[in-house]
């Protein structure tokens, strides 16, 4: 996980927890709880967006590092049993041998 996933984790996590308080106070009939309830929703779906995005489109430059670096492995391999621990990782990771 990158620091921007986990930052946008972090804030997904306290925007549930602020959301969850203003349906809990909207519950007990605390007055005017609509419009931060409203915001508290925008915002929550707004960094969950972000956050997904980044998942999806935000990691690929980090998977190439790792199967470049499990790749150099493969290559650098000077005994069997380094062979098979860089071969275990290219295939844990989805990775191709003859990716350049």
């Amino acid at each position: 996980m990158d620091l921007l996933s986990a930052v946008l984790a972090m804030a997904f996590g306290l925007a549930l927890g602020a959301w969850l308080w203003t349906c809990a106070m909207a519950l007990l009939g605390a007055e005017r709880q609509r419009e931060p309830l409203v915001l508290c929703t925008v915002i929550l779906a707004l960094v969950g967006v972000v956050f997904l995005a980044n998942e999806r489109w935000g990691t690929p430059p980090k998977y190439r590092a790792d199967c470049a670096d499990w790749r150099e492995r493969y290559e650098d391999a000077t005994t069997l049993l380094d062979l098979e621990r860089a071969r275990d990782g290219l295939r844990e990771g989805g990775c191709s041998i003859a990716e350049a």
